[in-house]
């Protein structure tokens, strides 16, 4: 560690003189110390319950400064599994206070992230489902003025409420229920084919706004099926009797 980086005035730790720091060095020459030894998974868990709930009094800024100083351009060993696993247990339950993330955003603003480090996030996301409350808090921070893609507030209403995170949850629930199937000419993607499917409105959407989000108002086509059915019955005022009538079709000139 630095020289003279530490404050001695609120702990109860004396200050030795520099002969002293000399006389206890040169008595523990060829002696075995506890540098480069390995603390045990068991031993690092230990004192991680022990000092559990304690609070260490906080470093001054001069102090800060300094540790900064002296780390800036030394890059750090990798840490031991172990290591890391002791780190996580003490991390566990932490809640970082609402200044402490600004502080974090602030310092972060600006940044660039180089290749590597994208890929990293990439890799570690993979797989990863987030939760229906995680999805619905990461749509409202990047709504309106908070994306990226804002200007002037021009994109309409309509196309706003096709692409917000409702219509997206209630057109997933749907493919789920109609096991991802043209519930019209049963294909389904698979075998090296990919077939693009879509949720129809069944009372349509422009006509009832109250039934928009309701899963029961919704059936999965695939596209060409889609088309056809507003075709053959249009783009308003559509109904429960039209698909029936629809799924009964024997073929595309067959019209009821």
């Amino acid at each position: 560690m630095p020289k003279g980086i530490y404050n001695h005035l609120n702990t109860k730790t004396p200050i030795y003189s520099l002969k002293r720091n000399r006389k206890v060095s040169e008595s523990m020459k060829g002696k075995k110390n506890s540098l480069g030894i390995k603390q045990s998974l068991k031993t690092i868990k230990k004192r991680i319950v022990k000092l559990k709930g304690k609070k260490r009094p906080p470093f001054s800024t001069e102090w800060r400064e300094n540790i900064s100083k002296s780390h800036f351009g030394k890059k750090l060993p990798p840490f031991s599994e172990e290591h890391k696993e002791g780190i996580s247990e003490a991390l566990k339950g932490r809640k970082l206070s609402a200044e402490h993330c600004e502080k974090i955003g602030k310092g972060n603003k600006g940044k660039k992230l180089s290749s590597w480090h994208i890929e990293r996030l990439r890799q570690s996301n993979l797989g990863k489902k987030r939760s229906e409350k995680t999805r619905k808090i990461l749509s409202i921070q990047k709504l309106g003025k908070k994306n990226h893609f804002w200007v002037d507030g021009r994109t309409p209403e309509n196309k706003k409420t096709r692409m917000n995170l409702e219509t997206k949850l209630w057109r997933e629930a749907n493919f789920f229920r109609d096991n991802f199937t043209c519930q019209k000419c049963k294909v389904r993607s698979g075998n090296g084919k990919a077939i693009f499917l879509e949720v129809h409105h069944i009372y349509n959407f422009s006509s009832y706004p109250k039934l928009r989000f309701f899963k029961k108002n919704g059936i999965t086509f695939c596209k060409d099926c889609h088309r056809k059915f507003h075709k053959f019955f249009g783009r308003t005022n559509n109904n429960f009797q039209q698909l029936k009538e629809f799924l009964e079709f024997k073929n595309e000139t067959q019209r009821i």
